[in-house]
């Protein structure tokens, strides 16, 4: 999996403003235009996309592993949201879907639990069929013990599962949270 630590990649985008008036029209189909707002969102550079590759390291294009979580840091008693996808953008079906918990830990390298998780059955034995994705929700709530040393969460997963032309493939990603411990100024 490729990691770029400590970068920022800026990604521009477009948006309206709800309520924003239309300025012009699209002649070819009569649509009014708005003006763009132009903003940038910074995201930390750390690749959330796995791709497949075969026993040998060779990769397979077409099948991706994602792992996000919803915060890239937390303090305690915050509720983080981790979610898995599976991406099939090829024209076969996938066979023998499987995603594995590798491990979920913080800085203590305390074997951590989530909140919630799918079952068991879920996780395994699954067909994805061309141009579909399968999504997998976990959730955490940090806790004390977690901010102890101001450091990480690292959620790592593992999937295989099988292309008929080719047989099994194999990627990992991880989801990283920081988290951090709110001092507490002594009054003045």
């Amino acid at each position: 999996m490729l990691r770029l630590r400590n970068q920022i990649a800026a990604i521009p985008m477009t948006t309206r403003r709800r309520g924003q008036k239309p300025v012009g029209n699209n002649s070819h189909t009569g649509m009014a235009r708005t003006a763009p707002e132009q903003r940038t969102i910074q995201l930390d550079a750390q690749c959330p996309l796995a791709s497949f590759t075969q026993a040998d390291g060779l990769e397979v294009p077409g099948i991706s592993l994602v792992y996000l979580v919803d915060q890239v840091s937390a303090g305690t008693r915050e509720h983080l949201r981790f979610t898995a996808w599976i991406l099939n953008g090829t024209p076969e079906t996938l066979t023998g879907v499987e995603l594995q918990l590798r491990s979920f830990t913080n800085d203590a390298l305390d074997q951590l639990t989530y909140l919630t998780q799918p079952e068991p059955q879920e996780l395994k034995g699954r067909t994805l069929g061309p141009r579909q994705s399968m999504r997998f929700p976990f959730s955490y709530i940090a806790s004390p013990k977690d901010l102890e040393g101001d450091g990480l969460l690292i959620s790592a997963l593992q999937a295989e599962l099988t292309l008929p032309a080719i047989g099994k493939l194999y990627s990992e990603c991880d989801a990283v949270v920081n988290v951090r411990c709110r001092k507490v100024m002594p009054p003045r």
